[in-house]
């Protein structure tokens, strides 16, 4: 019941950064990265966080790891 704490959505967080890792170390071009991330990394977070308001501190760990990785 409320709002999601962080650590109940970790696990999903943790998926994403994972899949970046695995990604990072291929050699993809920028518009690779970036239709990666908008097909996989994106549809993922709005699969697993679409019921529950989204707490921003990890919606800012994600967005940032994105941006490291394109």
């Amino acid at each position: 019941k409320g709002r999601p704490r962080v650590a109940y959505l970790q696990p999903v967080a943790d998926k994403v950064k994972a899949k970046l890792a695995t990604w990072k170390a291929s050699l993809l071009p920028i518009a690779g990265r970036i239709q990666l991330v908008k097909s996989v990394i994106q549809s993922m977070l709005v699969y697993s966080i679409s019921i529950y308001a989204r707490p921003v501190s990890l919606l800012r760990d994600v967005e940032r790891w994105i941006k490291n990785f394109i």
